[in-house]
């Protein structure tokens, strides 16, 4: 659940992520670069993420990228 802000979920680009939830003025995202190849998908490594967002966001940004920034 978001409410008038924004929620990071930070992930590994190889992981398979499902999209589910009721946006009101408001939205998710995956804002990773991923392959297009469907091999280099991880076996079971799929993140189902539902919720409600409400003049909010929730972002699945790339894990390795933000390691790189040195961000903990």
């Amino acid at each position: 659940f978001v409410m008038f802000g924004g929620a990071e979920i930070y992930l590994p680009g190889d992981w398979n992520v499902v999209l589910k939830g009721i946006p009101i003025f408001g939205g998710f995202s995956d804002e990773r670069k991923q392959s297009s190849r469907v091999e280099e998908m991880l076996p079971g490594s799929t993140l189902v993420i539902s919720g409600f967002v409400m003049f909010g966001g929730i972002e699945i940004k790339d894990a390795l990228s933000h390691k790189k920034l040195g961000s903990a």
